[in-house]
């Protein structure tokens, strides 16, 4: 199982055929968003407004992410649905 499943969400690993010892990972919106408030940083904060007001992301999908963190991130749940609720209102 990998991290990102651990973590209860999902990514794609990608090969393109003329890069063969290049992977990439293409999370979904959702996952990036759960990365960046793990981060906390201000800038963070800024692009998940920005996540939320394009709706890339919804608060709920965000809460349900939120909720599967394992542990030790899973500690930071409580601050980071704080954060959701400030940033929609």
């Amino acid at each position: 199982m990998s991290r990102e499943q651990r973590a209860g969400g999902t990514a794609r690993r990608r090969r393109e055929p003329e890069h063969r010892r290049v992977r990439g990972l293409c999370l979904e919106p959702a996952d990036l968003a759960v990365s960046k408030f793990v981060a906390g940083r201000e800038k963070d904060v800024a692009f998940l407004r920005v996540l939320l007001r394009e709706r890339m992301v919804s608060i709920d999908e965000l809460r349900r992410r939120i909720g599967k963190l394992p542990l030790p991130w899973s500690r930071e749940a409580p601050r980071m649905l704080a954060t959701v609720e400030t940033i929609v209102r």
